[in-house]
């Protein structure tokens, strides 16, 4: 659906473009995440510090769509590659530091349908847990009442870890 070329072993055609097929582009994407109340494929565009996605495209004339296809376009959604860092906000200023995997949190909607509520990011390069809404409005989730592994592990004293956790 996106990326690369028509060499397998070729390693080295990589980069950052919005298109279909071989035109897309990507650089080290690790996580992907189908969700079915918005047909929408969201992938973690790892080193370009960006989700993309790729939503199906209706046949011209019609509004519906039979899910994602062959030649559906790969698209930005939200993330900047020349600026890795947190920043909250709308996607136009809203910054991920190589996001790592995704999920999609759907509700029920009114008339029992589920509907797309957002998407949980792992921004492993800020080490932190982000939330996009719909819209693209990006925030940092705060975790409350989560202990901290090094007061808790028997490996920690006064938060400072030696054992061997491997």
């Amino acid at each position: 659906m996106a990326g690369a070329n028509e060499d397998a072993l070729d390693l080295f055609d990589f980069g950052d473009e919005e298109g279909s097929g071989y035109q897309a582009k990507l650089q080290h994407p690790l996580g992907v995440h189908y969700c079915h109340a918005n047909q929408t494929l969201y992938v973690t565009d790892t080193y370009n510090h960006k989700i993309k996605v790729i939503r199906p495209v209706p046949e011209q004339g019609s509004s519906s769509t039979d899910g994602l296809q062959e030649g559906d376009p790969l698209l930005n959604w939200i993330g900047n590659a020349h600026d890795a860092r947190v920043k909250d906000g709308s996607p136009q200023i809203s910054r991920l530091n190589e996001p790592n995997a995704c999920y999609a949190k759907t509700a029920r909607g009114e008339e029992g349908d589920q509907k797309f509520v957002g998407l949980y990011i792992a921004d492993t390069g800020n080490d932190c847990i982000r939330f996009c809404h719909p819209d693209g409005h990006l925030e940092t989730l705060e975790l409350v009442d989560v202990p901290d592994v090094r007061l808790t592990s028997s490996d920690c004293v006064g938060g400072q870890c030696t054992g061997d956790f491997f």
